[in-house]
């Protein structure tokens, strides 16, 4: 089946994947995020066992490497002089940590000591970006309390705690659980974006933590993570069943894959399996792009749903 438009026409693979057969990834939950590294393996994690998975983009499983996290809830590739790493935010033990690709532990970000934690407040991790020295950024590192405090941290690349923001800085609102961040590089100056899911709306700071703006208020219904594909940008709406397409001035373009109400749906995101529509989205959550500009997408629910859009 064929969707999208204009540009943006892919052909859906339903079950892209091929994740072996068993008891736990029937009955795991499948709520992680997903990321390529750069000889195109589809990275994202297993939904019933702490092992992330190395797919090649025909879906076929290359490996699986144990990693002591609870849950993978976003992925993210960076470069060090070369080498790759993998940055996890763990939101079911409150951890952010970077990986090597064979699972290895090599950093680990501590909740910062603020009176929002001392006085009971959560810390749940949602996401994080870096500000890679590869683009001759500072290596700052933002990571997102985005199902805690609701609150975006910043630390240092040395993995010291240097500040938060909290969305009360501008004139858009304090955040309500902000979902996802990400290094905006398309224009002039990078610009930091946190999907502030609660206010329907993405939040828009500079690397310095200032506000900008905010955009999407009347086609942004719940943003959750990013993705950029050329001089455009995907964001994730998984309480919405969609991907929305905007480009490089931030404006829609298009939705993917729209199946409006579903969240309403009785048990969602478990929904009944005809409900389950190939075409159509149930609850995207992770996602991610390779160089011919397919996408891959991870579905939030029980044993997990993977689609592959396939450029045309």
């Amino acid at each position: 089946m064929r969707i999208g438009e204009g540009a943006f026409k892919y052909e859906w693979i339903e079950g892209w994947a091929q994740i072996p057969e068993t008891e736990s990834a029937r009955n795991g939950w499948s709520h992680t995020g997903m990321v390529t590294t750069r000889d195109q393996s589809i990275v994202t994690l297993h939904q019933g066992e702490p092992q992330l998975l190395y797919f090649n983009t025909e879906g076929e499983l290359l490996r699986s490497v144990a990693v002591d996290i609870d849950n993978a809830h976003d992925l993210l590739l960076v470069e060090d002089d070369g080498v790759e790493h993998l940055w996890i935010a763990d939101n079911l033990s409150g951890r952010v940590v970077k990986i090597e690709l064979n699972g290895r532990i090599v950093m680990s970000l501590d909740r910062p000591d603020l009176d929002v934690y001392r006085k009971g407040g959560t810390y749940s991790p949602t996401s994080m970006t870096v500000d890679e020295d590869r683009f001759g950024g500072s290596g700052d590192i933002w990571v997102t309390d985005g199902y805690g405090s609701y609150i975006v941290h910043r630390y240092a690349a040395g993995g010291e705690y240097a500040g938060s923001i909290t969305g009360e800085e501008g004139t858009a609102g304090t955040f309500e659980n902000p979902h996802g961040v990400s290094i905006d590089r398309r224009g002039s100056e990078p610009e930091l974006l946190v999907a502030d899911r609660g206010n329907s709306q993405v939040q828009v700071y500079d690397l310095d933590g200032a506000f900008k703006r905010a955009f999407g208020s009347g086609f942004l219904y719940r943003p959750c993570c990013f993705v950029e594909l050329g001089d455009s940008l995907i964001i994730v709406e998984h309480r919405a069943g969609r991907l929305t397409v905007l480009d490089s001035a931030n404006r829609l373009i298009c939705y993917l894959g729209e199946n409006p109400g579903v969240e309403n749906l009785p048990n969602y995101p478990n929904v009944a399996p005809e409900h389950v529509k190939i075409g159509k989205f149930n609850s995207p959550h992770g996602i991610t792009a390779d160089s011919n500009g397919s996408l891959y997408v991870r579905e939030w629910m029980v044993g997990g749903r993977t689609i592959k859009l396939a450029s045309v």
